[in-house]
């Protein structure tokens, strides 16, 4: 008994510290005391010492689970701050009136050029899904107006003017005015570009 009844006072205790509330924490810890507090004192020559002794073993324990409560709800605090943080940046993303977008260009050869970010609004815009760009930037370039798609084609993207406008044709085939503005990013020396932009109607 005497072996077993300090793991098993924590084990509760913790474990009711780390899933309930403060008052299970403690009736755990004042039943666990009504049930095994008796058992020790029938073995017990002493037992004035051992309830001085249990008193101060209940002390410790509250004085545990109050700091292990206090930081898992902080914990669950911080997450739900950013839980809604997030969601806040979702809500703002989804309908603001520019799609905001990353692409990676590859300088060394083979030139490869990909979408590796594009926000779910671009839809609202375009009328294709995000991921109809990032899974395929061709798709972009098909649908700009063919006037102004070799311009675009030419043009060096680390070298492009931050404003660059054209036409484009959603997917209900309405053709669209669309203006890029975008920030060209260098990496160290892995020969890799970075451009950052938004797109609004």
């Amino acid at each position: 008994v005497f072996g077993l009844d300090p793991f098993w006072a924590s084990s509760a205790v913790i474990l009711a510290a780390l899933w309930y509330g403060r008052w299970v924490q403690r009736a755990t810890i004042v039943l666990f005391n009504l049930f095994v507090y008796p058992a020790i004192i029938a073995f017990a020559f002493d037992p004035v010492r051992i309830a001085v002794l249990y008193i101060a073993a209940t002390a410790v324990l509250l004085s545990l689970s109050e700091a292990i409560h206090r930081l898992v709800q902080g914990y669950a605090a911080s997450l739900a701050r950013e839980k809604l943080a997030q969601a806040r940046l979702q809500h703002i993303v989804s309908n603001s009136p520019f799609a905001t977008y990353s692409l990676e260009i590859r300088q060394r050869k083979p030139r490869e050029v990909r979408c590796t970010f594009i926000t779910p609004n671009i839809e609202l815009l375009t009328g294709f899904s995000a991921h109809a760009f990032t899974d395929d930037l061709g798709t972009w370039m098909d649908h700009i107006h063919p006037e102004d798609r070799g311009k675009i084609r030419r043009m060096d993207l680390a070298q492009r003017p931050r404003s660059v406008e054209y036409r484009f044709t959603r997917q209900d085939g309405v053709e669209v005015w669309l203006e890029d503005t975008a920030q060209t990013m260098s990496t160290a020396d892995d020969g890799m570009l970075e451009i950052i932009g938004q797109i609004q109607d």
